[in-house]
C-alpha cells in the first residue's frame, strides 16, 4: 500500500488532526507529480511536495487549517516571481482535513483489515476516491476493477489507469488513486560488499526487494531496515531454485560470490523467460561467456540479449560498490518510469 497510508495512521496516534496536503493538477514545468502528498501535523511532517517557498508556504497553511472548520481547500499556486521560484509552472494542491474516526479515514482502516485477494484482480487493486468540493467533502468510494469505467467516480477511469488523478462526476470533483500498487519486484543474488550497497540503495525506492545468498551470516539489515517490510530475506544452499518462487516480471540481479553460482540463477531466470530485467555483475568477458554458454544450450536469443551485464548505466565508471548500487538503481529506476 502507498507510504502515505501506514504515515498517516502513525500520525494520527499521536496527533488530534493532520492536513494532508496533495498535489491534483500540474501544469508545465513543476518540482513534483499529481498524487505526490506531505502529511502535516501540528508537531511533524511527513513527504514532500517539492520544496522550496512552495512547500514551505503549504506547511503554514496546512497547520493553519488544523483549527478550520472547512474540511478540504483546493488552491493553485504559480510557480513564478510571486512565490519566488522559477520552475514556471503551476501547481493545485488539496488541503484535507484528517481526524481519526472521519468516514474516509475508517474506510481505508476497514479495507486494510479485510482480506485482500481482490487486489489480484485487476493490476493495480483498488482505488480510493474522494470528493474535494467543499460542499460536498467527506464523501468518499472504495473501489474495485468491478467500477472501473462503469459508475460513479471511477466511471471516468479506464481499466489501464493507473495514476491518481482528478475526475468529474455529477458535476463534482474526485481525486481517485490506487490503494494498493503492485511495486516492482527485485530479486537479489548476492550478500557481498556490492550486495548490501544495492540493499541501501534500492531501500529508498518505491520497490519490493527478495534478498538472497548462501550464507545466513551475510545477510545482514543495517538497522535502520531491520523493520522494513519491503525487503524479505532468503537463505539458501540453492540459489538458483529460488528463481521458479519468485513473480512474473520480477527484475533480477545476480552478484553472488561465485561465477558458477551466477551462471546457474542466470539459465534460470532465462528459462522462466518472464523477467522484467536481468543483470549480472561483471565484465563484457563474463558476458560473452555467459552468452556462449547459453547459445551452446540452446536458449532463445533474444533473452539472451536482453541480459544486462556489466549492470548499471555505462557513464558510470567507477567501481565502488556504492556506486555500482547508484548506477543499477539509476538504470532500474528508467527502466520501470518506461514501462509503468
Amino acid at each position: 500500500m502507498p507510504d502515505w497510508i501506514n504515515n498517516l495512521i502513525a500520525m494520527l496516534r499521536a496527533d488530534a488532526a493532520v492536513t494532508l496536503v496533495t498535489v491534483v493538477r500540474v501544469d508545465g514545468s513543476v518540482p513534483r507529480e499529481v498524487g505526490a502528498r506531505m502529511l502535516v501535523s501540528q508537531q511533524n511532517v511527513s513527504g514532500t511536495i517539492g520544496g522550496g517557498n512552495l512547500e514551505y508556504q503549504a506547511i503554514a497553511i496546512a497547520r493553519d487549517r488544523l483549527l478550520s472548520s472547512a474540511a478540504v481547500e483546493r488552491r493553485m499556486f504559480a510557480l513564478g516571481p510571486a512565490l519566488g521560484q522559477c520552475c514556471g509552472g503551476k501547481v493545485e494542491l488539496l488541503f484535507e482535513q484528517a481526524v481519526a474516526g472521519m468516514d474516509w479515514v475508517s474506510g481505508i482502516l476497514q479495507s486494510l483489515s479485510q482480506d485482500h485477494a481482490s487486489q489480484e484482480l485487476w493490476p493495480h487493486g483498488q482505488w480510493l476516491c474522494r470528493c474535494v468540493e467543499a460542499g460536498a467533502a467527506g464523501n468518499y468510494e472504495i473501489v474495485g476493477k468491478e467500477s472501473i469505467g462503469v459508475s460513479g467516480p471511477a466511471q471516468s477511469l479506464s481499466a489501464a489507469s493507473s495514476q491518481p488523478q482528478l475526475v468529474s462526476h455529477d458535476g463534482l470533483l474526485w481525486f481517485c488513486e490506487p490503494l494498493f500498487i503492485q511495486l516492482p519486484q527485485v530479486w537479489l543474488f548476492g550478500a557481498g560488499h556490492v550486495g548490501k550497497a544495492v540493499v541501501a540503495q534500492l531501500a529508498l525506492l518505491p520497490c519490493r526487494l527478495t534478498w538472497i545468498d548462501e550464507r545466513a551470516e551475510m545477510l545482514q539489515l543495517p538497522e535502520s531496515l531491520e523493520a522494513e517490510p519491503s525487503i524479505v530475506i532468503h537463505e539458501t544452499e540453492a540459489c538458483a531454485d529460488e528463481v521458479a518462487e519468485a513473480p512474473s516480471q520480477a527484475c533480477y540481479v545476480i552478484m553472488t560470490h561465485s561465477h558458477a553460482t551466477d551462471y546457474d540463477i542466470c539459465q534460470a531466470v532465462i528459462d522462466r523467460g518472464d523477467f522484467r530485467y536481468l543483470g549480472v555483475i561483471g565484465s563484457d568477458s563474463k558476458r560473452r561467456q555467459f552468452t556462449r554458454r547459453l547459445q551452446h544450450r540452446n536458449r532463445p536469443e533474444t533473452l539472451i540479449k536482453s541480459m544486462r551485464c556489466p549492470i548499471g548505466l555505462g557513464s558510470i565508471r567507477s567501481r565502488r560498490p556504492e556506486s555500482i548500487a547508484l548506477s543499477l538503481a539509476m538504470q532500474l529506476s528508467v527502466l520501470w518510469e518506461q514501462t509503468d
